[in-house]
């Protein structure tokens, strides 16, 4: 078969590579996707929003296709959204789409706008009170029942220097209703995610990109909530995604992916013409996926042979979802039971209700057949039930159950603390990245860390060593539970003492009824090394309920991690405390300027020339005076001195830790603000005012003046 799709390149009128938001505003019949047909007006369009690096000041382009020559033309559309604006997304609901969040410089933006389809006009949504969700950029979203979803994306903290410092990710989930103009937030995902891609196919969300534990391949449905599938089998950071038909097509790189949420298998598609990095795709027609990438757009056009495929595949699940349906209200359940369903199940759906209303139809003709006079009927669960029963009760081992119960009685309180301490270490991990732990106290994270590696170690540890496949264990429980079960809610009928005096039809239903009892006493005899697991089983079922099988491989990734991040730790802790004492001391002394010290040794100076020069005039008492202040002058330049050499060391010493950010900020402030000068050495001999006249009696020193 010839390529699935037929690429050509086309001139958008907008080019960047900062994930813009893009989305069909042409003609559609559900508010969403492209109509098959065009209608006598209709035209096909998108609708381009975010950062342009060609042309800043086209930020807003809507690019039409001609229905007759398909050729593309762009017009730039008035914007009142900041035209710096990147990683925003836009998504439509009905007559209107919606552009929420975005970049702008380091910061992000918790902004809603709505353009009009029909008038392309532009309005703001404003918050009047109630909840609304935090700032962010990168997010993914998507539209669902008429109400538009917002998940996960990235934020800024407070403390952020660049844009590669200070991001944090987001796991949170929000719905905005158009029709109350309302926000509600969701419940949260397994994981936290960014520059991801999403895709809608039959009520069912498929989110796939690269989460920090690695490739993530998320399934969401508002009845049933967040779902881990399968991990991807290829990269898909900052890739696009498009629904054609019952498939999702995933453009990452130059490579195209497609995914069958029915049997849940990849397939790679034909590889791109261009590479896609960091950009985003949606449908110019039913078959017809619009790529955008950062240097060139290309329109792909599926081939013939594959549209017809296609279309035979979304004509079987259609007819899939009907009898899905068709069974459910046969079984009395709301059709909207049905979006809680995996599509994989609506294949097989019907044919068990079937089966379940053949054997009610013919439960329900023997029992009409059998009341007479007074005698019970059957019970619903009838002979071959009670026979299937049985076997089912003889096909299970009690011994090899008690062994699955022990074990997994054992395993679940390991595997759900490991959970827990998985989760906790994670979001310390996040909180505390490498490139920030000079910012924060080494020693209080490290004991806080050693704390949660050691216990997730331990369980990690423990877990491996138990040598425990939890499905194993957990089918034959679940299988035992439901035997159980059917044990129970099994009795023996109430018959007169004898069939004497009974019609023809009653003696029928009297030897009936006592193959019946015969049967139920041999199920309890035979079900008896069963029943006395009776309560463990239903210990261990209420203990395992809603337990998740931690993923050892992802486990160990974590440990991993926390313990490289420990080794660091250990590294600077000891450095950092070292580093604390010394700035501590440092900070309690206070500098001496040098002009301080060359004032004091001035003063020394002016008593030793006047001893020189006057002491004929001098008394002795006057001489003894003089040289004693001089004395106390010069221990106190020693003083001083040293006290100037003892700051001076600790700068020196304190220089080996200028990494930790309050070390550094302290000895920039005390080498700018010491005011220390160097001295200039003048010697004692010369005359002039203010000078020596020789080693006078006394001072054996030189005087110290400040260099100008």
């Amino acid at each position: 078969m010839p390529a699935e799709f037929v690429y050509t390149p086309v001139d958008l009128g907008h080019t960047s590579n900062n994930h813009p938001g893009l989305v069909y505003t042409g003609a559609s019949s559900d508010g969403v996707t492209p109509s098959d047909t065009l209608q006598e007006g209709e035209t096909r369009s998108v609708l381009i929003v975010g950062q342009n690096s060609v042309t800043p000041s086209t930020f807003c382009v809507l690019v039409t296709q001609d229905p007759l020559t398909s050729l593309l033309s762009c017009t730039p559309i008035p914007c009142p959204i900041p035209g710096d604006t990147k990683y925003c997304t836009a998504d439509r609901v009905g007559d209107t789409v919606y552009v929420f969040g975005g970049q702008t410089g380091l910061s992000c933006s918790d902004s809603l706008y709505a353009y009009s389809i029909p008038t392309r006009k532009w309005r703001q949504v404003v918050q009047r009170g109630g909840h609304w969700p935090p700032a962010r950029h990168a997010h993914a979203s998507f539209t669902l029942g008429g109400r538009l979803y917002v998940a996960g994306g990235m934020v800024f903290s407070n403390s952020q220097s660049s844009y590669y410092t200070g991001l944090n990710s987001l796991r949170d989930c929000w719905c905005y209703d158009p029709a109350t103009d309302e926000w509600a937030r969701q419940g949260d995902a397994p994981l936290c995610f960014y520059l991801s891609t999403a895709a809608v196919v039959g009520g069912t969300v498929h989110l796939m990109g690269d989460s920090g534990q690695g490739r993530m391949h998320l399934s969401y449905r508002p009845q049933g909530g967040w779902v881990t599938e399968e991990a991807l089998p290829f990269k898909a950071q900052g890739a696009a995604a498009v629904t054609i038909g019952p498939r999702v097509y995933v453009m990452t790189g130059k490579g195209v992916y497609v995914y069958h949420p029915r049997t849940r298998v990849w397939m790679q598609s034909d590889d791109l013409p261009v590479t896609l990095g960091y950009g985003r795709a949606c449908l110019l027609g039913p078959h017809t996926p619009l790529v955008y990438s950062a240097s060139e757009a290309v329109v792909g056009c599926m081939g013939e042979g594959h549209v017809e495929q296609l279309e035979r595949e979304q004509r079987e699940e259609r007819e899939r979802a009907t009898k899905a349906r068709a069974a459910l209200q046969t079984l009395g359940a709301p059709a909207e039971f049905l979006d809680t369903l995996h599509p994989s199940t609506l294949c097989i759906l019907p044919y068990i209700v079937a089966k379940i209303t053949q054997l009610e139809a013919e439960i329900e003709t023997r029992a009409k057949r059998e009341t007479d006079k007074g005698l019970d009927p059957i019970p619903l669960c009838d002979l071959g039930a009670i026979d299937t029963l049985i076997d089912r009760v003889q096909g299970t081992d009690a011994s090899a159950l008690a062994v699955h119960i022990d074990r997994l009685s054992q395993y679940a309180p390991v595997a759900q603390a490991l959970t827990r301490q998985q989760s906790a270490l994670q979001e310390f991990l996040s909180a505390h990245p490498k490139d920030q732990l000079l910012l924060e106290g080494c020693s209080g994270l490290q004991s806080t860390l050693e704390d949660l590696h050691s216990s997730f170690h331990a369980s990690l540890q423990t877990l491996s060593d138990m040598d425990i496949d939890p499905s194993e264990s957990l089918t034959m429980l679940l299988d035992a539970t439901v035997t159980v079960a059917g044990i129970d809610n099994t009795h023996t009928i109430a018959l007169p003492p004898t069939s004497d005096g009974l019609s023809l039809p009653q003696k029928r239903a009297y030897h009936r009824g006592e193959t019946w009892n015969d049967r139920v006493r041999e199920l309890f005899r035979l079900a008896d090394p069963l029943l006395e697991c009776t309560s463990a089983l239903h210990t261990c079922m209420a203990q395992v309920g809603g337990m998740e099988t931690p993923d050892l491989g992802v486990c160990q990734t974590v440990e991993e991690e926390g313990r490289d991040l420990l080794q660091q730790l250990y590294t600077l802790a000891p450095k950092q405390t070292q580093a604390l004492a010394l700035l501590r001391e440092y900070q309690g002394m206070t500098p001496i300027p040098e002009v301080d010290v060359m004032d004091v040794e001035y003063d020394i100076s002016c008593i030793q020339n006047k001893l020189d020069k006057q002491r004929h005039r001098l008394t002795h008492a006057d001489k003894l005076g003089l040289k004693e202040e001089m004395t106390t002058l010069q221990q106190r330049v020693c003083d001083m001195r040293e006290c100037q050499a003892c700051h001076q060391r600790l700068a020196t010493e304190l220089q080996e830790y200028s990494i930790f950010p309050e070390v550094a900020a302290a000895l920039s402030v005390g080498v700018s603000g010491s005011g220390y000068a160097e001295p200039e050495r003048v010697g004692t001999s010369g005359n002039g005012e203010g000078q020596g006249q020789g080693q006078g009696e006394g001072w054996d020193g030189e005087i110290l003046r400040c260099q100008p």
